[in-house]
């Protein structure tokens, strides 16, 4: 069999052009975080503040720690953190809803300080190592009609 010098050419054109074909794409890889403010710790979301004992009038003043809370962040810059209370820092009887205290309470948290006509802190970090949370009561030096009294506390953090 005999093959042209043409048909020849033509094939080894053929072959060497089909190697030199290509294709080419990218891909884009990203990654999208959202920002976040979170507690950190742990808080006692029931406590137990001083009480007399039986047959005493009044009630002792007193420090009560009710926990341990830091707060952690992905953004960089400052947080307000606001503490409220549902019954302006003072403890309600359940049924009357006559103030317990004389005076109302506080709650600081580390070197902050929250009570009644002060709520708010501005943290210059939003990520803080956990500290105390303790709760300041004053004495009762009155008697002190049997019940349930009660407040609730809310603590928020954002980030400014």
């Amino acid at each position: 069999m005999k093959f042209s010098t043409k048909l020849l050419s033509a094939a080894v054109l053929m072959a060497s052009s089909s190697i030199a074909l290509a294709a080419t794409t990218t891909i884009d890889l990203q990654v999208t975080k959202d920002a976040y403010v979170n507690f950190t710790g742990t808080i006692d979301a029931s406590a137990t503040l001083p009480q007399a004992a039986p047959g005493v009038v009044g009630l002792p003043a007193g420090v009560t720690n009710v926990g341990n809370f830091g707060t952690e962040t992905n953004v960089t810059g400052a947080c307000d953190l606001t503490v409220t209370s549902a019954n302006d820092f003072n403890l309600a009887h359940s049924v009357s809803g006559a103030d317990l205290y004389p005076s109302t309470y506080s709650v600081a948290w580390g070197a902050e300080g929250f009570g009644f006509g002060d709520t708010a802190a501005i943290l210059t970090s939003c990520t803080n190592a956990a500290a105390s949370l303790d709760i300041t009561t004053p004495v009762v030096s009155t008697v002190v009609p049997n019940g349930l009294y009660e407040d609730t506390l809310t603590i928020t953090v954002a980030v400014q």
